[in-house]
């Protein structure tokens, strides 16, 4: 072998090969994608098949048989349900398989709605960690021990007799008691007011957990319209023989069970949302009691009350003429405290 030759050299480098011959640069432009269709390496391009009608075939190749249901059909078992219920309802009917052999579909029917309320349930037990309304509930208790030493029936109550004449000596000069007790309740508002962010937090937590609820209780109510139109269609389904019969059969007994754990989770669920609201009530009228009280109530009791000594004062006969007024504003705020704490 001469020098020239590079078959018997252990050392020399390698090019790679090139199984399909070089390419020039131009033939690499004709080969870039034009028009934006997609490049089709081997074959021919085809459309591809449109998805089909007909059932799928299931395990064993055996034919899943659709289950025909109609909204119409869905009201003859629950007249009063809504229409997303029943619809939703249809849609678990279509996707139910009673033809498996493992009742993979009916054994755990709406199994993840009760999941579902469990997680919920445990957000719900988290709001008794939240002091923002036992705050709320306390400073409004304080604010009724004060408004209460300043009842006008007592304040301006007139004073019979020695007993009557000994405590009027006795207790503390109104518009003094007024303006202690005054300033001390608005310390208390100023409280509450600067708790509104952390109320209107809370607000929002409640809101979004009674969606979730409203939410579930729709879905479990689809799940038992679902389940019993299954079984009316079990029943009513004639079957070519006794074992297809016993297999069907079966399946409308564990979807009768599952009803009941269904129904039983739907009562615990309506139950919760009934709490929740409740809260949420008392949540969405703090937000307002806090603001309303701080810039309206207070301070026209305040005006009321003042102009009603500054008239016992003058003219006795004038403060009566103002009591009612006054009376109806305390009744009011006072309605209004008993509400919140």
């Amino acid at each position: 072998m001469g020098p020239g030759d590079d078959d018997g050299d252990r050392h020399r480098k390698t090019s790679p090969k090139i199984l399909f011959g070089e390419r020039t640069p131009t033939e690499e432009a004709g080969l870039e994608n034009s028009g934006g269709k997609p490049r089709v390496l081997f074959g021919s391009p085809h459309q591809p098949a449109a998805k089909g009608t007909f059932p799928r075939i299931v395990a064993g190749g055996e034919i899943r048989r659709r289950i025909e249901c109609t909204i119409s059909g869905l009201r003859e078992i629950e007249p009063d349900a809504a229409e997303a219920v029943l619809r939703s309802a249809m849609q678990l009917i279509d996707a139910t398989n009673l033809d498996d052999h493992h009742f993979d579909d009916v054994v755990r029917f709406g199994a993840s709605l009760q999941e579902r309320h469990g997680r919920l349930a445990d957000e719900q037990l988290a709001l008794a960690d939240d002091d923002t309304l036992a705050t709320v509930k306390r400073l409004s208790g304080d604010l009724l021990q004060h408004l209460d030493q300043l009842d006008p029936a007592l304040v301006f109550a007139r004073q019979r007799g020695v007993g009557g004449i000994l405590r009027a000596i006795m207790r503390e000069d109104p518009e003094r008691l007024l303006a202690r007790r005054y300033g001390e309740m608005t310390e208390i508002t100023k409280g509450l007011k600067a708790r509104l962010p952390e109320i209107s937090r809370l607000a929002g937590t409640i809101n979004a957990l009674r969606n979730k609820y409203t939410s579930l209780e729709n879905g479990l109510a689809a799940h038992v319209v679902a389940a019993r139109f299954l079984m009316r269609h079990i029943a009513r389904h004639t079957y070519e023989d006794s074992v297809t019969e016993k297999h069907y059969t079966s399946q409308a007994d564990a979807l009768e069970a599952r009803i009941t754990a269904l129904s039983m989770t739907a009562a615990s669920v309506a139950v919760g949302h009934r709490m929740i609201e409740s809260i949420h009530t008392i949540v969405a009228g703090t937000e307002r009691f806090a603001s309303d009280l701080v810039n309206e109530e207070l301070p026209a009791w305040k005006t009321a009350y003042s102009a009603a000594l500054m008239a016992r004062a003058s003219d006795a006969h004038a403060a009566a003429d103002g009591l009612p007024r006054l009376k109806q504003l305390h009744t009011r705020l006072r309605n209004t405290l008993i509400m919140e704490g």
